[in-house]
């Protein structure tokens, strides 16, 4: 016997998508959704914290960069108060030295110009100097005193006797016009010092001065370079004006004149001395300075 039961299929729209039936509950079609689902959340969240990490890294280089800005904004700042400072300061000083009027004096050993309101004082036989050997009889000058005019000394003279020590030198300054030959002999003093001689002694540091650090004077008998309150003497055996050959170590401290000379008598009848040490004292100011510079030059041997 025939069935004549009719499957009827569903009828498709021309132009209409197929209908889709969901998966049931434990079909394959579900399973693959959902192992989609959970990679695309965790792409979107690696997306979003690489996004924030290069944003808080730009704004972290950013703020960087301007604290880096601020700061070489601020050093140079700091630098032009300083050149500033500097500027005016030296304008101070030039004015001062222009508008000092100067007075002669003139002692019982030497003749000098100075600046109104200064003071020189000649010291003799014996009285102020503290490097004199006792019992021994001194004539002539032994001291010379300078003071400002807000009374403050600021350049001392005095004779010396009876001091010795070695002929080597811990430190010589080389200017540009200073020959290497010259330092060589300075260190040829130690080297051959050292022959056979335990302890060694350290062999001489030599200081580069440059052309801008010091100014130049006479004094007396030799030519001096002044930098800062230091005082540098050209050795009076070099001859060369185009030369300059700065004393040290004794040599320095204890000047040899020619001009500049004492008696004393020891007891062995009268001899002449001819042994200054010169310095500068306290902490002057350059504009000081700088007037000092003029009244050493100034000064003659009467």
């Amino acid at each position: 016997m025939q069935d004549n039961t009719e499957i009827k299929k569903p009828i498709q729209v021309e132009g209409e998508s197929p209908k889709v039936v969901p998966a049931v509950e434990g079909s394959g079609m579900g399973k693959e959704v959902k192992k989609k689902f959970p990679v695309l959340v965790v792409v979107i969240i690696m997306g979003i914290a690489l996004l924030a990490a290069g944003v808080y890294a730009g704004y972290s280089f950013s703020k960087l960069n301007q604290e880096a800005e601020n700061a070489d904004n601020q050093e140079i700042l700091e630098e032009e108060i300083e050149e500033e400072a500097e500027e005016k300061e030296e304008e101070k000083t030039e004015e001062k030295v222009e508008k000092s009027q100067t007075t002669e004096y003139s002692g019982d050993y030497i003749s000098a110009e100075i600046p109104q309101g200064w003071e020189i004082i000649e010291y003799e036989d014996g009285y102020g100097s503290d490097a004199l050997m006792e019992m021994t009889d001194y004539y002539g000058l032994t001291g010379i005193s300078i003071s400002t005019d807000s009374g403050d000394e600021i350049l001392k003279v005095y004779a010396v006797m009876g001091i010795g020590g070695r002929d080597l030198c811990s430190t010589v300054a080389q200017f540009s016009d200073t020959p290497q030959t010259y330092i060589g002999e300075i260190n040829q003093r130690t080297t051959d010092f050292n022959v056979g001689t335990t302890p060694q002694e350290p062999m001489p540091v030599v200081v580069q001065i440059a052309d801008e650090d010091y100014t130049a004077f006479n004094f007396v008998d030799f030519r001096v370079r002044r930098v800062e309150t230091d005082l540098y003497w050209n050795d009076l055996d070099n001859d060369n004006a185009n030369e300059f050959h700065p004393l040290c170590g004794l040599d320095a401290g204890v000047l040899a004149f020619e001009s500049l000379t004492f008696d004393y008598d020891s007891g062995f009848g009268v001899e002449e001395g001819n042994s200054y040490s010169v310095e500068i004292v306290g902490q002057p100011s350059e504009a000081d300075l700088l007037l000092l510079d003029s009244v050493m030059d100034s000064i003659e041997v009467i």
